[in-house]
Order: C-alpha cells, then structure tokens, then sequence
C-alpha cells in the first residue's frame, strides 16, 4: 500500500510523520496498563462478553491463541485465523480476512436473510 503518487513510502509512514501524528499514535500504548487493570476488574466482578465474539488472529502471528485466550471472558469465542499472514492481518491478506469475518456477521446480524 503505497501513497498513490511516485512516493514509494507506505501511508503509514506519512500518516505518523510530525509530533502531534506520533503522539495521538502512540497514545494507545500509553493505556494498555491501566486498560488491563479495569478489564481484570471487570472479569473479577463477574463481567463476561455474552455477544457472539470473534477473535482474529495471523497464522504467524497470534493465531488461534487470542481466541484461547478470551475463552473464560467471552465463552462463545469464535477463532479466525489468517493464513500466510502476522500481524497487519487486514493489510497482509485482506481477501482471507473478508472470508473469516462476512460469514461471522451474517450469522450473528442476520444479513442477507
């Protein structure tokens, strides 16, 4: 995925140029602790996700192993894994990604019926 133009830099690298870019990117990092300090709350209160839920990971990355581990939180979790593809799923292998997640939400929105 490029810029479209001549530019052989990928988006990302246009999109996180400049200090305000950086620091709005980065601000999710900045939250994973105490993001997980609420969820572990949350879990010991007896919170659990009771919506059909799919956990997607790539064959190289994450795997089936995101959805192994949101079991216990999310009891219905169904994994998708990504074939030939790590971390940028969606970038890596769009059309696979599409094929996991269409029949997902067909189901559990009821579309196309």
């Amino acid at each position: 995925m490029t810029t479209g133009g001549s530019d052989p830099l990928p988006d990302g690298f246009t999109r996180y140029s400049g200090t305000a870019a950086l620091k709005a990117g980065f601000a999710h990092y900045r939250t994973l602790l105490d993001d997980g300090q609420a969820n572990r709350a949350w879990y010991a209160a007896g919170g659990r996700l009771r919506m059909p839920t799919l956990a997607v990971g790539g064959e190289h990355a994450a795997g089936s192993r995101l959805a192994e581990a949101l079991r216990d939180v999310a009891p219905g979790v169904a994994a998708g894994v990504v074939p030939g593809s790590g971390h940028f799923v969606a970038e890596e292998n769009p059309e696979a990604l599409l094929a996991i997640i269409t029949p997902f939400l067909t189901r559990t929105t009821g579309a196309g019926s």
